[in-house]
C-alpha cells in the first residue's frame, strides 16, 4: 500500500494486486463517502491523482511505486527455477561483456551453430569425466549451452522468422 498525501493529510491509499490473472490498481479513499476506484492502468490512476490535486512529485513517486509493484507481481507469476536459470545465464553473459560484448548479434549464424555443438561436446565430455570420478563443473557447460541457444533463438526470430513475413 502507498499513502496518497495532499497538504500533509492522507487522502487515501493505492493498492496493487492480482485478480483472476490480471493486475489491478485500486485507489481507496480515506473518506468513507467516496468509493474505491479500480484502474486498469497507471495512466488512469495518475490522471485521477492529478484531479485530486496531488503534487507532481507525489504523482511521480506513486507511479514508481505502482511500476515496482507491477514488476513484482509479474515476477511472482513466473517459475522460480526459470528466473534463477535466467539470472545465471545473465551473470555469465556479463562476465564476457568486456571481452566479447554483443559480438554474437553480428557473427554468422553458422558460427553460432558450431559454437553450440562445441559446447554440447564439452558438456558431454565433462559428464563422462564425472562418471569416471573426476569432478568437473558441468553446471558451467549447461549455462554456456543455454546462452548460445538463447543467442540462436534471438537471431532466428530476428533474421529468419521476420524475413519470411
Amino acid at each position: 500500500m502507498k499513502d496518497i498525501i495532499i497538504n500533509g493529510e492522507t487522502v487515501g491509499t493505492v493498492h496493487v494486486y492480482r485478480e483472476k490473472g490480471k493486475n489491478k490498481i485500486m485507489f481507496l479513499p480515506k473518506s468513507k463517502e467516496d468509493k474505491a476506484i479500480t484502474f486498469r492502468s497507471t495512466t488512469g490512476l495518475l490522471n485521477h491523482l492529478r484531479k485530486l490535486g496531488v503534487s507532481h512529485d507525489d504523482v511521480i513517486a506513486t507511479c514508481l511505486y505502482v511500476g515496482d509493484k507491477l514488476l513484482q507481481l509479474k515476477k511472482e507469476g513466473k517459475r522460480r527455477e526459470i528466473q534463477e536459470f535466467a539470472e545465471a545465464m545473465e551473470e555469465v553473459m556479463q562476465k564476457h561483456d568486456a571481452e566479447k560484448g554483443d559480438s554474437w548479434k553480428s557473427m554468422p549464424l553458422h558460427t553460432l551453430e558450431h559454437l553450440l555443438l562445441s559446447e554440447v561436446r564439452e558438456w558431454n565430455a565433462s559428464r563422462l569425466r564425472h562418471i569416471d570420478g573426476e569432478n568437473h563443473p558441468k553446471e558451467k557447460e549447461v549455462i554456456d549451452i543455454a546462452n548460445i541457444a538463447m543467442m540462436l533463438w534471438h537471431r532466428y526470430r530476428k533474421e529468419v522468422l521476420h524475413a519470411t513475413k
